[in-house]
């Protein structure tokens, strides 16, 4: 099985001016045709899409649009598909199906975390639900899964708009464009439009509308087709500025949902001023190479003519803003400033908190170039002068992808509007460039009752100005608007007419509710409770809620969905009179007590004395003499080595019989241990050599067994020694885990941390060291970069070829901050990761993490402020956003703890056993990094039992995270004696333990040891299983190693690894571990 993603760039467009009406739209960057994307590598076939039917039915300015589409799938495989459709600004998702054995199966609006919950359970069972999300930028995306060999699989999707009203009719406008011929394309169309024909404004000479019954049809069924052009016609609406479409409520039939579209008059050009100063902030991210950007420039070369502007102060940004560039345009004279936007390099993340005129010089206004698509550091703009001003703003928009909701809060917020250039012409754009502001300037009930009013007061007047409401009887309602030198008024008569009814009637509550939730979605804390109530009452599908299609009766009954069709309730009705109670779940007395019962066993294991090097050592010394007299036995040339080990084991013995005498006492202690050091120093070092020896040919040992066994015996007598003490061990002090050297931490291979001492030369005080193994892989990107002068240049080149693979932008990102040293350009190429995929939350982990590598903390922060807000119900969300707030500048401890409180308590449906005890070590970690003083009263707020409170030291921890859902990657540590300690062996003879085996995912897995054996620890991968569904990549794992854990001076570093084309253990770290 393959992932594939399905692009479907059908979109319904509204918003033509009077100009379009009578011409089509010149496009220079036309839509895409729908189309399946394979990786490059896999000898796969193209999907085809083999059928599309669109039915639209419309009634004043309200249209619904249903596309269904089959997709064939050519390969002798079943494959994985992931269906993509970018909506317009306005149009709002109404519903979605999903082909389930042979039928199309309606989705069902609920919360989103429910769905999610339910789609990956289910999923787990080898069963296939269907998840549909909107993702920012209004972009609809759902899982096709699974696509038959040589098989079909169908989708659909609706959606439904308000038209624009211009010049008493109404425009509907479907770009169509295929790369290739369609078996089946069908189309219908339904206006009620009394006794007023619609008439086809697209050069299809088969749209032509007829009587069908109280209604006009329009019609065609073609085959073996390649549409290229539009699909639009026009509806009379007669000569009135706004008209309406209502629906009755039917549990309350006094009531009416009330959508009014208004056409305000042209509004007049504002007076120019002799002067004209703007800031310019374009935005030249990744995605702006999905704008029409030479219909960007030709704008915004007429309005700088038009308007008179002499000073333009030119801001790109992308992950961070450029220093500003001063232009003078005096007389329309923009050749040099358009010519530097030409050359801008389109790469990076997009960080709208760019949009900052605080050091820039007075302005009068503020011209954005860009989509919205804010993903990278702070969101918020600050578009007030240093002065106080507050200058103008308007947003040039060219992409139908795009956040509108962002685009038009910043500029409503200082009485500006957005001008889609793909819905006007260059004329009527400039004109709205150029036009005064206008506002609401009031609205008032003057008959009847209505509630939930929008829009309010004081607001901005687009061009297109939506009035909502919900109303008792017949009602009136009049709104003014303008500004102070002339404005106009509307009234709008509600229950006069027949109410819309069926799905239209559907359609308009929901439109109504749309509009709510847009407002309450756009405050700076939304009432999340009362959009789900809205939401899931009309069907709504927002940031919080999903469409989910299930397969089974009983798993509608478990998640307590109804479905929408008629006969799969009447099952399910019947299915959950039967099903027996939800089971209850723990109470938060009952979660703790379970969470101190695992605490008590974990802290008792590592406040208990385990045998050291007092009893390890001699053991492993006698071990190590009798695999160099079994290979001496048979090869002479080792004889000089079979001596030194039988030094170092006579050496190692008298060393043991001292320790009853010396270890009783702290200074002689101390210094036993550090000769102790030196001693299995030197016998790891001969132990190192032996390994390397070549293998000697197979001979029968007397007993008729294999030499090698012999010699494997031998390395697990070495590796495993016995835990029962040899000697017995004396009374000394309770251990301290700062016992070690673990202050001094250095990363060598791929990164080194900042002020790492150098070596001393003292051979008898080895320091405390951390290696990672270098990511270097043998790309032809990194080749070409290594050996251009400018690797930047050579990168942008390179990306052609490789830009949709994440792990080009971590690998290029490594090279220009470490090899070429440029910190700012390594930054840009990864905020990458953010711009590849929508709503990605692997990469929006994986790119936190590096960023927490680099010491970017604060935006490492807002990327896991990311991954919770889209992962909600997963811990990980909760503990990575913990940590990373832990190591802020300016640590937040007590939101951090807050979380991981959660984390800990959580019910998490049994996925990730362990992880509350993983979190609730990292709390008590987090209390001696602060004191106990700092945060007792979040302690106690949180109910935080003091037996978590007590200090746990731990010499070195290791912890092991990914990024793959249904992915199971074992940590292995190996210590230097050779013992590896993993989840089925997950206790060492000295004390080391490793956590629960998490099997579902995503981690993490930790290993923690009280006192380290001096020496080097290996840390090494398991790559076990990969159950995913959708192969989308190489797995990232994120490793952190840790020294003094849970005191006040410990230290970490971080790296990741991607593990690509691997199965199996691959070495990833070591630490090595000295005496002081």
């Amino acid at each position: 099985m393959r992932l594939l993603r399905l692009f479907v760039l059908l979109c319904a467009c509204g918003g033509l001016t009077p100009a379009q009406a009578l011409t089509p739209i010149p496009d220079t960057r036309p839509l895409p045709p729908p189309r399946v994307w394979i990786p490059p590598a896999e000898d796969l076939l193209p999907v085809q899409l083999q059928s599309v039917s669109i039915h639209i039915d419309s009634q004043g300015p309200l249209a619904r649009t249903w596309i269904e589409l089959s997709f064939h799938n050519p390969n002798a495989r079943v494959l994985e598909g992931e269906f993509v459709f970018p909506l317009a600004d306005g149009q709002t998702v109404s519903g979605y199906a999903l082909e389930v054995e042979g039928a199309m199966r309606e989705g069902v609006v609920v919360p989103k975390q429910t769905a999610r919950v339910a789609f990956e359970e289910i999923s787990r069972q080898q069963i296939d639900p269907g998840l549909a999300e909107l993702t920012q930028g209004n972009v609809f995306r759902t899982r096709l899964y699974p696509i038959p060999a040589r098989g079909n699989k169908r989708v659909a999707l609706g959606f439904e708009q308000l038209m624009p009203l211009r010049e008493g009719q109404y425009r509907y406008l479907l770009p169509l464009s295929f790369d290739a011929p369609i078996e089946r394309f069908e189309v219908q169309a339904l206006a009620h439009t009394g006794d007023l024909r619609p008439a086809p404004a697209s050069p299809d000479p088969e749209l032509r509308f007829d009587r069908a019954g109280p209604a006009w049809s329009a019609g065609f069924v073609r085959r073996n087709v390649q549409p290229q052009r539009e699909l639009a016609f026009s509806i009379p609406a007669g000569a009135a500025p706004a008209v309406q479409i209502e629906a009755q409520d039917t549990q309350q039939p006094a009531w009416r949902s009330v959508i009014a579209s208004i056409e305000p008059g042209a509004r007049r050009m504002a007076p120019t001023a002799e002067s004209v100063r703007v800031a310019l902030f374009f935005d030249a991210s990744a995605s702006a190479a999905r704008r029409d950007l030479e219909r960007e420039r030709a704008v915004l070369q007429a309005w700088i003519r038009a308007a008179n502007v002499r000073e333009l102060w030119l801001v790109p940004f992308r992950d961070a803003a450029e220093a500003p560039r001063r232009f003078d345009v005096a007389n329309g004279n923009s050749a040099a400033l358009l010519e530097a936007i030409e050359a801008l390099p389109l790469d990076g993340g997009s960080r709208y908190g760019s949009l900052d005129l605080t050091g820039l010089p007075e302005v009068d206004r503020v011209l954005v170039l860009g989509d919205g698509l804010h993903n990278f550091g702070e969101a918020s703009p600050r578009l007030q002068t240093r002065s106080g001003h507050q200058p103008g703003v308007s947003i040039l928009l060219a992409t139908q992808s795009a956040d509108h909701q962002r685009l038009q809060r910043i500029a409503t917020a200082q009485g500006g509007e957005v001008v889609d250039l793909l819905q006007l012409d260059a004329e009527s754009a400039l004109a709205a460039l150029l036009a005064d502001e206008r506002r609401v300037l009031a609205v008032e009930v003057t008959g009847g009752h209505c509630e939930d009013l929008l829009p309010k007061a004081g607001e901005a007047a687009p061009m297109r100005l939506v009035v909502s409401a919900r109303c008792e009887g017949e009602s009136s309602l009049r709104l003014r608007v303008g500004n102070t030198q002339a404005s106009e008024e509307f009234a709008i008569r509600i229950g006069e007419s027949s109410p819309a009814e069926g799905a239209l009637g559907e359609a308009v509550h929901r439109l109504r509710a749309q509009q709510q939730l847009q407002r309450m979605a756009a405050e700076d804390r939304p009432d999340t409770e009362a959009i789900l109530a809205l939401a899931t009452r009309h069907g709504v599908v927002t940031p919080w809620t999903s469409l989910l299609v299930l397969d089974r009766i009983e798993d509608y009954v478990r998640y307590r969905i109804a479905p929408k069709e008629a006969e799969l309730r009447a099952q399910y009705e019947q299915a959950l009179a039967m099903a027996p109670k939800p089971d209850r779940s723990l109470s938060e007395r009952d979660r703790i007590d379970r969470l101190l019962s695992g605490w008590a066993e974990f802290s008792r294991w590592h406040r208990q004395a385990h045998p050291w090097l007092e009893t390890l050592l001699p053991q492993a010394a006698s071990a190590e003499l009798a695999l160099w007299q079994a290979r001496a036995a048979r090869d002479r040339s080792v004889r000089a080595e079979l001596r030194q080990a039988q030094t170092l084991d006579k050496r190692i013995r008298t060393l043991q019989s001292r320790w009853p005498r010396e270890g009783s006492d702290a200074r002689t202690r101390q210094r036993w241990e550090r000769e102790a050091a030196e001693q299995l120093e030197l016998l790891l070092a001969l132990r190192a050599r032996r390994e390397a020896l070549p293998e000697l040919p197979r001979a029968r040992s007397g007993a008729g067994r294999d030499a090698r066994e012999d010699d494997a015996a031998g390395r697990q007598q070495a590796a495993m020694p016995s835990p029962a003490p040899s000697v017995p061990a004396p009374a000394s002090a309770p251990v301290d885990a700062n016992d070690m050297s673990l202050d001094q931490i250095v990363v060598t291979g791929a990164r080194v941390s900042e002020g790492a001492d150098e070596d001393d030369g003292d051979q008898s005080t080895p320091r405390a060291e951390i290696r990672l193994q270098a990511w270097n892989p043998d790309t032809p990107y990194l080749q070409a970069m290594q050996a251009a002068d400018d690797a930047y240049a050579e990168y942008l080149r390179q990306r052609e070829a490789y830009g949709d693979t994440p792990g080009f932008f971590l690998d290029a990102a490594d090279h220009l901050r470490e090899v070429r040293g440029d910190a700012a350009l390594a930054q840009r190429v990864l905020s990458n990761l953010a711009e590849l995929s929508t709503e990605n939350t692997a990469l929006v982990r994986v790119l936190a993490h590096r960023l927490s590598q680099w010491g970017s903390h604060a935006l490492a922060v807002q990327q896991f402020e990311t991954a919770l807000a889209q992962r909600p119900e997963e811990p990980q969300s909760h503990r990575d956003l913990a940590l990373a707030l832990a190591r802020l500048p300016q640590p937040d401890y007590v939101r951090a703890i807050e979380l991981l409180w959660k984390v800990a308590l959580g019910d998490w449906s049994n996925r990730f056993p362990g992880i509350e005890l993983i979190a609730a070590h990292e709390i008590n970690d987090l209390i001696a990094r602060a004191g106990p003083a700092q945060l007792a009263d979040t302690l106690d707020a949180l109910r935080i039992p003091q037996t978590l409170r007590e200090p746990l030291p731990i010499g070195l921890r290791v912890t092991q995270g990914w990024d793959a859902d249904n992915t199971d990657i074992d940590l292995w540590v190996i210590d230097p004696l050779g013992e590896s300690v993993y989840y089925a062996s997950n206790r060492s003879t000295s004390g080391g333990r490793v956590s629960q085996d998490l099997t579902q995912g995503y981690g993490p897995e930790v290993f923690t040891l009280t006192r380290p054996l001096p020496g080097v620890y290996r840390v090494q991968a398991n790559y076990f299983s990969d159950s995913r569904q959708s192969l989308t990549g190489p797995v990232t794992v994120q490793l952190e190693f840790q020294t003094g854990f849970g005191t006040p001076d410990s230290e970490r570093q971080a790296t990741t690894r991607r593990l690509h084309d691997v199965r199996g253990r691959i070495d990833v770290g070591e630490f090595r571990v000295g005496l002081d």
